[in-house]
């Protein structure tokens, strides 16, 4: 083999094993993922908060808008709320744990 056929030969081995790879790790841009967060809540008036509770979040990521990610959707679980209503209000609180491809472990919110 010359030199040229050698290059060519090896430049298409290259384009081969990555499209093998990347068919391999699977496309995570969209299908089926989940949330794994925890949450707790407050008694009315801002009263001691339960205890922290794992919920889950199971979503398919082709049902979202284009371009967002796993990621994004799941940062909904990640912060504080106030629910008031009748002069009481209930204060939340949600931490993420992780942002995973596949089902969830649990059942899903």
């Amino acid at each position: 083999m010359d030199k040229h056929r050698i290059k060519v030969w090896l430049v298409g081995l290259v384009g081969a094993a990555a499209l093998l790879l990347a068919s391999a790790c699977g496309d995570e841009s969209g299908g089926v993922h989940c949330c794994t967060f925890e949450s707790r809540h407050s008694a009315c008036g801002g009263g001691d908060y339960t205890a922290w509770e794992t919920e889950y979040y199971e979503f398919s990521l082709d049902d979202y808008v284009e371009g967002w990610d796993a990621q994004r959707v799941c940062d909904k679980f990640d912060g504080t709320d106030t629910a008031c209503g009748g002069g009481c209000c209930i204060y939340s609180e949600d931490r993420l744990l992780s942002v995973t491809p596949g089902a969830c472990a649990g059942p899903s919110i």
